[in-house]
């Protein structure tokens, strides 16, 4: 919850980037972020790649204290059980000790890119998905809600459920500080449907209004100036017309494999202009 912005991510073992993402082998290879606060109403967004033919147990998502809450660590997971069905489990978000979970009604497939996404809202609700389509909704259990918490453990790829390891790409893993909509779910799912690959994002130009986390690696990123002016609002980047505009940090850019450049833009002048 709270404010997005760019969380540094390190990649363990032999893990690598690709075109595609971060390759993981199974072993030992796994993504760990810096410490930072989370918890609250929340959704979490994955591609993965789960590169073997029989579905197994993974962690997409896996955030764990060893701080003991209700005689067990707090812990929030989201990936595969051992059937290869989606889920995600919260323990112990109460002084019981309590541990609850979700399940989606398919199996994740396998050599395949598939788009995995869970919300959580504010009271406990639960909804996953599987390539933008609604899966399974689990009501209002308030120990689903993340505590709110500064964490330490936090891992792409690593399970402290199941002691094991993703093997294959992970890409495009986001967190979001609130649920998402159906509605979102799908447009996101379908806005990367092309290309799994790691997107450039310009989070840096509104800092202080970024609605998600991107995750993986430096590279991800490019840093964007305003000048002259330039404002920020709930819908985005405010142009005056006469001398906002906004700079972006020298990045490699172009190439013969062909590029697409997406932007949601509106025109408050009719008159035609350059």
């Amino acid at each position: 919850g709270g404010q997005g912005g760019v969380i540094s991510a390190h990649l363990n073992g032999g893990a690598v980037c690709t075109a595609a993402g971060v390759e993981l082998d199974g072993i030992d290879d796994f993504i760990s972020l810096d410490s930072f606060t989370w918890g609250g109403e929340a959704s979490l967004e994955a591609y993965v790649y789960i590169d073997r033919s029989s579905p197994t147990s993974f962690g997409i998502f896996d955030f764990h204290e060893p701080t003991s809450v209700g005689g067990a660590a707090e812990r929030s997971h989201f990936g595969t059980d051992a059937m290869g069905i989606l889920s995600f489990s919260s323990c112990c978000n109460s002084a019981s000790g309590k541990s609850v979970g979700s399940r989606s009604n398919s199996k994740v497939n396998t050599m395949v890119w598939t788009h995995l996404v869970i919300t959580i809202d504010a009271t406990g609700n639960t909804e996953l998905f599987i390539d933008g389509i609604f899966q399974k909704r689990s009501a209002n259990a308030a120990e689903h809600v993340p505590p709110v918490a500064n964490r330490t453990n936090m891992h792409i790829g690593r399970s402290s459920v199941w002691n094991n390891y993703f093997e294959g790409i992970i890409a495009y893993a986001k967190m979001y500080p609130y649920a998402l909509t159906r509605n979102e779910v799908e447009y996101t799912y379908h806005d990367h449907l092309f290309d799994p690959a790691i997107s450039y994002n310009f989070v840096d130009a509104c800092s202080a209004d970024v609605s998600n986390y991107a995750l993986i690696d430096d590279e991800s990123y490019i840093e964007a100036t305003k000048h002259n002016g330039l404002k920020c609002s709930s819908e985005g980047l405010v142009f005056d017309g006469v001398d906002d505009y906004l700079t972006l940090e020298p990045f490699s850019w172009g190439g013969i494999n062909g590029i697409t450049v997406e932007i949601v833009l509106r025109m408050d002048e009719l008159r035609a202009s350059n």
